[in-house]
């Protein structure tokens, strides 16, 4: 009986660990020329925001896995807004000034 119990279990964790999860369900359902209500409707109230020269950002940081109970498996996402509207979106990276950002190291080598 416990075999089939642990069986059970088991399964269960590989069916949920294959669904999508729900960060990848919630940056999909953005597209672009929403505005900022429309994509806070969608995705909830952004974790951070941020403004330069007339573009704004929205931060989010979502789960990257159905399994995450705890928080711990996150990922950031942006949206972009230009005029108000989405520009573009997706995970840290996908646009130039949402990237990591980069250093530029020289060596001499004798």
């Amino acid at each position: 009986m416990a075999i089939r119990s642990v069986l059970i279990i088991l399964f269960v964790t590989f069916l949920a660990a294959c669904t999508s999860a729900p960060a990848a369900r919630k940056i999909n359902s953005i597209s672009i020329g929403m505005t900022k209500t429309e994509v806070i409707s969608v995705m909830g109230q952004p974790d951070s925001t941020a403004a330069k020269d007339g573009v704004e950002y929205m931060n989010y940081r979502l789960a990257t896995s159905a399994l995450d109970f705890d928080g711990s498996d996150t990922s950031d996402y942006f949206v972009r807004f230009v005029n108000g509207r989405v520009d573009a979106f997706g995970h840290k990276g996908d646009f130039d000034t949402a990237g990591e950002p980069t250093k530029r190291i020289e060596v001499k080598i004798k």
